[in-house]
């Protein structure tokens, strides 16, 4: 008798009813959300800002390399040699030999690596380079005055540097890691 009169009230607890009608109806609205499509335009606002702020990563990555290569060039009197070419985020490329760490701290990669890299290519004696990559902003790979539309491409010497541009599946093979 004790025990009901201290823990058992005859009145029915009004504060968990409020709790139990508040949850249900965030539920209802997060459903009505998803079936609305406001899920869906939320998602792709999210996606735009993402891939803007991957391509200003690309950019930056390409202004800071661009800089270490003109470096390299004034005391060496040649860019780094990788007449083949290839993704910078491969170990043991020359560019990270040549590079890292009196131009630059480490030598970067593409946001997506290893799905996609900055590809480097060189002519056999070091005299021009070309560099590229994919952004998410096809607009900004159409007017960046490269050879490819698809691609952001910075090169040295425009003359030189067309004899070593190789064609379009070769760099697609290369930049967006496509096997053959």
């Amino acid at each position: 008798m004790w025990e009901k009169k201290y823990f058992q009230s005859e009145k029915p607890n009004k504060a968990f009813a409020l709790l139990q009608l508040i949850f249900v109806l965030v539920i209802i609205g997060v459903i009505v959300y998803f079936i609305s499509g406001v899920g869906n335009r939320v998602q792709t606002g999210t996606k735009k800002v993402v891939s803007t702020s991957q391509d200003l990563k690309r950019l930056t990555d390409f202004s800071a390399l661009t800089k270490a290569l003109e470096f390299y060039q004034t005391f060496e009197e040649h860019f780094p040699i990788w007449s083949e070419g290839g993704c910078l985020g491969e170990k043991g490329n020359p560019l990270e030999s040549a590079l890292v760490p009196s131009y630059l701290g480490r030598l970067p990669e593409d946001p997506l690596f290893p799905s996609q890299c900055y590809f480097y290519k060189s002519t056999l004696d070091g005299s021009a380079f070309w560099l590229a990559t994919k952004l998410e902003d096809k607009e900004k790979s159409k007017s960046d005055g490269g050879i490819f539309p698809d691609y952001y491409e910075l090169f040295s010497d425009e003359k030189r540097i067309a004899g070593i541009i190789m064609d379009l599946k070769e760099i697609e093979k290369a930049v967006k890691r496509v096997s053959p």
